[in-house]
């Protein structure tokens, strides 16, 4: 099951890589709810904002997966910033590319995010978060415009080492593996930015498997990205840690950007909330408590990258 999770992040993400507007609007209140269909060139993106504050948080999903998966994790980070989810070109709400058909990296993907950011006028800057091949388009985004990203927090994130790992028929998916290699070639290297790395527990790691094996090296690895980079191994989930465990997810954010609020590279302890226990099916959290614990208020943070 492990296995089949962690190939759909490859496989998936390679076949369907060969898949993959209403005009651009302008958010006029920061603090206002916005979800829409934007036109980023002759086909639209799906995105929604919640919340209010800056940085805001971008949160980018696995290869094939609605914005439905940060269910958990998207309503309480919109109580202490803006945050937004988005669909790529061909899943769920979002439109096919007129040129679908052509395989494509993470640096198309992220030019359409780029474009999709700037056509709904989402404020600057940002913190992103990747989990599963959302990772890989994270830390190709951030490497890209460094001047927009001040924070990131990678989920349990794939690494473009696992290619050389896994055997992929020779067709488009494998075409799709050898142009994410290829984007990430012609890229700068990592900035040294605030960055936490989540890891899926060891336990669900099977030995036996050769990527599953090398897993916790690769995350350790994103870690070492930054300067600033922090390593945190989740207790109790496998590669879900966003519906298993979201508030790993949901305190990494929330440290980031109060690093970023306040400029301290030392990330607070006090989580921003403390979940019920999870229910033993493992599919779903409990509820949510409704009261979060204080939190850094936005204005005190004065945001200076450059447009």
């Amino acid at each position: 099951m492990q296995r089949r999770q962690l190939l759909t992040g490859s496989v998936l993400l390679l076949t369907l890589l060969a898949m993959m507007s209403a005009l651009p609007i302008t958010i006029t209140a920061q603090g206002d709810k916005f979800e829409q269909k934007v036109d980023i060139g002759g086909y639209r993106l799906f995105i929604r904002c919640t919340g209010e504050g800056s940085p805001t948080v971008i949160l980018e999903g696995p290869y094939s997966e609605t914005s439905n998966v940060w269910r958990f994790v998207e309503p309480k980070v919109s109580q202490f910033t803006r945050v937004c989810v988005y669909e790529r070109a061909g899943i769920g709400s979002s439109d096919q590319r007129p040129d679908h058909k052509t395989v494509v990296g993470v640096n198309k993907v992220n030019e359409e995010l780029h474009t999709l950011l700037a056509n709904a006028t989402i404020p600057e800057p940002y913190v992103l978060a990747g989990w599963s091949y959302g990772g890989l388009v994270v830390n190709a985004y951030t490497r890209h415009y460094p001047e927009q990203v001040v924070g990131a927090v990678f989920v349990d994130s794939s690494n473009i080492k696992q290619f050389s790992i896994q055997t992929i028929p020779p067709d488009r998916s494998s075409l799709g593996t050898q142009q994410i290699v290829a984007d990430f070639q012609t890229l700068p290297p990592f900035p040294p930015i605030p960055l936490i790395v989540l890891q899926q527990s060891p336990r669900y790691l099977d030995q036996n498997d050769p990527i599953l094996k090398v897993w916790p090296t690769y995350q350790a690895e994103f870690a070492k990205l930054s300067p600033q980079g922090q390593l945190i191994v989740a207790a109790n989930s496998d590669h879900a840690i966003p519906e298993r465990e979201p508030a790993l997810v949901i305190n990494a954010l929330a440290r980031v950007v109060a690093i970023v609020r306040g400029g301290s590279a030392v990330p607070s302890p006090t989580p921003f909330w403390t979940p019920q226990p999870t229910n033993t099916a493992g599919t779903s959290p409990t509820t949510i408590p409704t009261k979060a614990f204080s939190f850094p208020p936005s204005p005190t943070f004065k945001p200076t990258a450059t447009k």
